[in-house]
C-alpha cells in the first residue's frame, strides 16, 4: 500500500452492501471491478466478481489481493488473500480473509464540509427533492430517498444534471450543471457525488467563503 496514509489497525468495516470493490490479485495486468455481498466480522469477507473476467486464474487459497474502495470522498484499501470461492450458473462468489488494518488517504483536492442544504436536482425533465449533504467548491454529495414516483430515474456515472440550492451569505439559490461522479446507498438514502460543470467564477468565490467558514467555526484545517 502507498505511504504516508493513515493505517487503522484491526477496524470495523461498515461499507453497504453492494459497495463496488476493485480487487488487485497479484501478479494481475490490472484490478477487476467486485461487488461486496456479505461478511463475517473479524474472519471473511464475500465478493461477487463479474464472469467472463479472467478471475478463475487467481482463485486459489491463499492467493494475496489487494482490494480498495470509495466512500464519502475517501479511498479505503486493504491487503487479503483468498480463502475459497464458488462458480455456479454465471456467479463467481469468492470468499477472502478479513483485513488487519485498514488504509485510507483523501481522494479529493479541495476542502469539503459537511452542510444540510434543501436542494432540487433535475434529469432527465425529472425533478427529486433532497438534501446538499456536503460541499466543497468543487463539487457536493446530493442524498434523497428513493420513492415509487422516481423509482424508474436510473442516474449514471457522467450523468449530466442539474441542482438547484440556496448557499448562505448569498441570496437567491445557485444553479449548478453538475456531472454524476459516483452513486451510493446510505441506509434507507440514495447519495450521489457531483462535481459542479463550469461553475461562474463569483459563485466559486462565495461557495469557498461558505466551506472556510464553516471550517474554521467546526475548528477543521482550512
Amino acid at each position: 500500500m502507498e505511504s504516508g496514509n493513515i493505517l487503522h489497525p484491526s477496524p470495523r468495516l461498515t461499507f453497504q452492501i453492494g459497495t463496488i470493490m476493485m480487487v488487485t490479485f497479484e501478479q494481475a495486468p490490472k484490478p477487476i471491478k467486485a461487488v461486496y455481498v456479505g461478511l463475517e466480522p473479524g474472519a471473511y469477507l464475500i465478493l461477487r466478481c463479474p464472469p467472463g473476467s479472467n478471475v478463475h486464474d487467481h482463485l486459489f487459497e491463499g492467493n494475496e489481493l489487494v482490494i480498495k474502495y470509495v466512500a464519502k470522498g475517501k479511498v479505503y484499501g486493504f491487503r487479503s488473500s483468498v480463502i475459497g470461492y464458488m462458480y455456479k450458473k454465471g456467479i463467481i462468489l469468492v470468499v477472502v480473509a478479513y483485513p488487519q488494518d485498514l488504509e485510507t488517504y483523501q481522494l479529493r483536492k479541495e476542502q469539503r464540509v459537511e452542510v444540510l442544504v434543501p436542494a432540487r436536482l433535475e434529469a432527465a425533465s425529472r425533478q427529486l427533492s433532497g438534501f446538499v449533504v456536503d460541499l466543497s467548491p468543487g463539487g457536493c454529495r446530493f442524498a434523497y430517498k428513493p420513492s415509487l414516483d422516481v423509482s424508474d430515474l436510473n442516474l449514471n456515472m457522467l450523468q449530466k444534471i442539474a441542482l438547484t440550492f440556496q448557499v448562505l451569505g448569498r441570496e437567491g439559490a445557485l444553479n449548478f450543471n453538475c456531472q454524476v461522479m459516483n452513486v451510493g446507498h446510505e441506509g434507507s438514502k440514495t447519495t450521489l457525488g457531483l462535481k459542479f460543470d463550469q461553475v461562474d467564477e463569483s459563485f466559486t468565490d462565495g461557495i469557498k467563503s461558505y466551506v472556510h467558514q464553516v471550517a474554521d467555526f467546526l475548528g477543521e484545517e482550512a
